[in-house]
């Protein structure tokens, strides 16, 4: 048996919609990618901000709907491969769905499915103000973790953001799992050690 394998996903909101009675849904692409053991680049592809936008005049609670199913069909596939994929909010500047953690995790409560669980990005929930306290809700939920500075989505250190009250929840909630530093890196070899080093302090003021 394959070891457990995760995967960053922003799961797409418009193909889904316009696809969804069709067969060239995601999970066409993810099994074959699985079955090649490639890096499933479909699950990638379909992860852009633009490509999870509902349209305009679309009927929310029928595109919410469409993408439960959806989530329902990727979470059994993944599961024939031992793989957990993890779904993650974005901020109201890139996408008008699935825009708090509070939402992405209703959707995954909604899916119900043990393969299908909860990616918290401290960057989108600094750049929409979203309360830290959330994270007290997603436990038993969350796998994956990625953070970056609010201003230019800029390495840790670099401006001097202050993650340790989401660190701090993250720890009241037993997470032990990965933390990422998703950003933009002007050159990241000599950035990138500060900015670990930074985020390894803060870290270790809290946990």
């Amino acid at each position: 048996m394959k070891s457990i394998r995760f995967f960053w996903i922003v799961l797409c909101m418009a193909s889904i919609v316009v696809n969804a009675q069709q067969k060239t849904v995601p999970e066409i692409g993810v099994v074959q990618d699985i079955e090649n053991d490639s890096l499933l680049h479909a699950f990638g592809y379909k992860g852009s901000s633009g490509s999870r936008r509902i349209p305009d005049g679309y009927d929310r609670a029928t595109a919410r709907k469409q993408f439960i199913s959806i989530g329902k069909r990727i979470a059994s596939v993944a599961s024939k491969y031992n793989i957990i994929v993890a779904l993650e909010s974005l901020n109201t500047s890139e996408a008008n769905f699935i825009t708090t953690v509070s939402e992405a995790l209703d959707v995954v409560k909604a899916v119900d499915h043990k393969n299908l669980r909860l990616c918290v990005d401290i960057y989108h929930m600094s750049k929409d103000n979203e309360s830290p306290g959330v994270i007290a809700e997603t436990k038993g939920y969350v796998v994956y973790c990625e953070l970056a500075e609010r201003e230019g989505r800029t390495p840790p250190g670099t401006h001097g953001d202050d993650f340790r009250p989401y660190l701090k929840m993250l720890k009241e909630i037993g997470y032990n799992g990965i933390i990422v530093i998703e950003c933009r890196w002007d050159k990241v070899r000599p950035q990138g050690k500060p900015a670990y080093d930074e985020l390894r302090r803060q870290l270790l003021e809290v946990y």
